[in-house]
């Protein structure tokens, strides 16, 4: 009985410590660390489009998103997000939004990170749009002035010709902007239509669109990955889509969706099976133009 006991507390005891364990790690050790992604994307005649047999070349984009500033995720951080995108030396860079967790109540240093986003350097441009947060508690008019600083440009239901081979257009944000999913009906056919929306559920309303690509994040890939329990953590707007490449098909025509599992936290201070990642994708392009303007 002593030593059935005995057994029992034993387990006990190493089922506490390993508890511990993984709460240490999700609470210090993950969230700290800053994940290198690479994905080279399919080119649209590998998915049903026909490329015509021109010679192709490549644009390469740095992705990053949800980095939720705040004295959990200290600014600090933003260096190094700007060393390791600029060691990839990206043509164009992409932030799907939700820079500063909450600014009224845990205001941050807005203007170091105003100077860390000023380092990261892209021939084609650096681009952003609204994600929930950077509309709540008040950071609106905060959030346009930080990434204006950093010398990134808002898209907010607007386009950008990025070349002659690409166009950029940025959506408002699902949840607490005004997206006009009417400007994607009218998006032309001579360009590879790339699409920015915070929130990746907010594909199913941008179905008759005219897209190629839709960068995503908000969903921090489910933040904390267990079985049964991921889904919980996975927010409104991003229930359906929670991390990585999906082949999305409408009509006849396929199109590509990337959820990237964003950098910092949010509610909870845990990344568990989650890492921060910033994601390099590299698009192959029908055209013999070069994308690279270095």
């Amino acid at each position: 009985m002593k030593m059935l006991k005995n057994r029992w507390l034993l387990a006990t005891l190493l089922a506490v410590l390993s508890a511990c364990a993984v709460l240490g790690w999700a609470r210090f050790i993950e969230p700290a660390m800053l994940r290198h992604v690479q994905q080279t994307l399919p080119p649209l005649d590998k998915l049903g489009e026909k490329s015509g047999g021109e010679e192709k070349t490549v644009l390469k984009i740095a992705l990053f998103g949800d980095t939720h500033f705040s004295s959990v995720y200290p600014v600090s951080r933003m260096r190094r997000i700007a060393e390791k995108i600029d060691r990839e030396k990206p043509d164009v860079v992409i932030f799907t939004g939700d820079l500063i967790d909450s600014l009224a109540s845990d205001p941050v240093d807005t203007a170091a990170i105003a100077a860390g986003l000023a380092e990261i350097e892209a021939p084609l441009g650096k681009f952003a749009v609204f994600g929930n947060h950077d509309y709540g508690g008040g950071a609106q008019y905060t959030y346009e002035d930080v990434m204006a600083q950093g010398g990134f440009v808002l898209l907010v239901n607007d386009s950008y010709q990025l070349t002659d081979q690409v166009c950029l257009t940025g959506m408002d944000d699902y949840l607490l902007g005004r997206p006009d999913h009417q400007l994607l009906q009218r998006l032309g056919d001579d360009s590879y239509q790339i699409v920015i929306s915070h929130a990746a559920d907010a594909v199913a309303s941008i179905q008759d669109g005219r897209q190629d690509l839709i960068l995503s994040g908000h969903t921090h890939g489910g933040q904390v990955r267990l079985p049964f329990f991921t889904k919980a953590f996975l927010p409104t707007g991003g229930k359906k889509y929670d991390r990585g490449l999906y082949t999305l098909q409408q009509g006849s025509r396929p199109r590509l969706l990337y959820v990237t599992s964003g950098i910092g936290t949010t509610k909870v201070p845990l990344r568990l099976a989650c890492p921060p990642e910033v994601v390099f994708l590299e698009v192959e392009l029908p055209g013999s133009r070069e994308v690279d303007s270095r």
